[in-house]
C-alpha cells in the first residue's frame, strides 16, 4: 500500500507539511542596503555575475501590467518568459554560484588543516 497521494492541490504541497499556509504567506523578502566597502564590493560582483547570466540566458526581469491578458506563447516571445531548457540553464548555473561558498570555506578549513597538522574547527 503506497502513502503518496494520487492527486496533489494546493499552492504548496508536501507530504508533511511543516510549515501553515499563513506562515508560508508571511515571510517576507528582504534586502540589507550594503554599508562597507567589502559589502559595496561583494554586492557589485553578486550583481555582475547575475548580469552576465541574464544577458546569456536571455532572461528579462520585467513586471508584466496585471491588466495585461496575453498568452504564455505571446510572454514567451515578448521575453517575459524562458523556455524549460533556458530555466534548468539558469538554475543551475545559480546553484553552482551558491555552492562555491561552501566549497572554498572547505578548502581553507582543510588546507589550514594540514598546515597545522591538526584539526581545526572554524566556526
Amino acid at each position: 500500500m503506497s502513502t503518496v497521494p494520487s492527486t496533489v492541490r494546493g499552492d504548496w504541497v508536501l507530504f508533511h507539511p511543516v510549515y501553515t499556509q499563513e506562515e508560508l504567506k508571511a515571510v517576507e523578502v528582504l534586502h540589507r542596503n550594503a554599508r562597507t566597502s567589502s559589502d559595496k564590493v561583494a554586492y557589485g560582483l553578486v550583481r555582475l555575475a547575475r548580469l552576465g547570466f541574464d544577458l546569456v540566458s536571455g532572461y528579462k526581469h520585467v513586471t508584466i501590467p496585471p491588466d495585461e491578458k496575453m498568452t504564455v506563447e505571446e510572454l514567451r516571445k515578448a521575453g517575459h518568459l524562458l523556455d524549460h531548457h533556458a530555466w534548468l540553464s539558469r538554475i543551475l548555473f545559480l546553484e553552482t554560484i551558491a555552492g562555491v561558498p561552501g566549497m572554498v570555506a572547505a578548502t581553507i578549513r582543510h588546507l589550514s588543516s594540514l598546515r597545522l597538522m591538526v584539526r581545526t574547527v572554524h566556526f
